[in-house]
């Protein structure tokens, strides 16, 4: 039902050139399947990640959310512990077609985070940051 991507399956997502990046934390590009409850739905569905940093994810999936909709998302960051809930808002939501297919892409913002939960989150993300970035260059 869960998965992970593996460590080497993940990476720093770049900023494009010229781009101002306004984003506070690292974000990892990251695939992890979530189990969304949303507010105004009466059954959860998955969703799944592109990228997640301590303040929120991007993800997609194959409903449409609406800007502010509250969202709890439980997400299994580690297989020997128990998934998170996390609370969050959607942020933005936009709708793509491909190959006669409709999905959404969108950003939640989590709204729930205490200290410790931010802490954890960042434990883990930080591992999959470590392994993306060339550690030849601190050796010049």
């Amino acid at each position: 039902m869960w998965k992970c991507a593996k460590k080497t399956d993940a990476a720093v997502t770049p900023v494009p050139a010229g781009t101002v990046e306004r984003r506070k934390m690292h974000r990892v590009s990251l695939i992890l399947n979530i189990n969304c409850t949303a507010s105004g739905c009466a059954d959860s569905f998955h969703i799944a990640t592109k990228d997640i940093s301590v303040p929120g994810i991007r993800f997609v999936s194959s409903r449409k959310l609406e800007a502010g909709q509250a969202v709890s998302l439980q997400i299994l960051l580690y297989s020997q512990v128990p998934p998170v809930t996390y609370c969050g808002h959607v942020v933005w939501c936009r709708e793509h077609h491909r190959d006669g297919k409709c999905w959404y892409e969108g950003g939640i913002e989590f709204t729930t985070l205490n200290e410790r939960d931010a802490h954890f989150l960042s434990r883990f993300i930080s591992r999959f940051t470590i392994a993306s970035y060339d550690c030849s260059l601190l050796l010049n």
